[in-house]
């Protein structure tokens, strides 16, 4: 028994009158929660920049001000599953969702003032809406990823008739 463990059943057994075997499961419990808040929290830099970008695109006074929440479990994932990565999203506006880190440099790392690409990216977004079920169950995501579709299709089929062109 550890002496975090040993204290908490302690605790326990002052403020409750619990049978033995209750009280060091208990205390071993908490423990665990109180050891996992005190893991620190590993970013890379490719992770760090992500986040910046997502909140501070423009690097202003007012975005820069911003706080974030980042954890390895995303906000709303009622009833499916995520792949265990870290994620980013607004600390005062936790169910508008929360976007993942990317963990290495093999994701393109343009700047986020590149329309195409931040085009490419809502794409992205609007595809993902239309084929995750809990997502799709969701009137305002439709209506964002339809909306998103429609404005950002045109941009980046203009830009590859473009590009053919040059």
């Amino acid at each position: 028994m550890t002496s975090t463990t040993k204290a908490m059943r302690d605790y326990l057994a002052a403020r409750y009158e619990l049978p033995d075997s209750e009280l060091d499961v208990m205390a071993a419990d908490l423990a665990a929660v109180a050891q996992a808040q005190q893991q620190p929290l590993t970013l890379n830099g490719h992770q760090l920049l992500d986040a910046l970008n997502s909140i501070a695109p423009q690097r202003s006074a007012p975005q820069l001000a911003t706080t974030v929440c980042i954890s390895p479990e995303p906000t709303c994932t009622v009833g499916y599953h995520v792949p265990p990565k870290l994620y980013c999203w607004l600390a005062d506006y936790p169910k508008a969702g929360s976007i993942q880190l990317f963990d290495n440099g093999d994701q393109p790392q343009r700047p986020t003032q590149d329309v195409v690409y931040m085009a490419t990216k809502l794409i992205e977004c609007a595809r993902w809406v239309y084929s995750t079920p809990d997502a799709r169950k969701q009137p305002h995501a439709r209506r964002l990823a339809k909306v998103i579709l429609r404005l950002a299709c045109p941009l980046i089929s203009a830009h590859a008739d473009t590009a053919q062109r040059a």
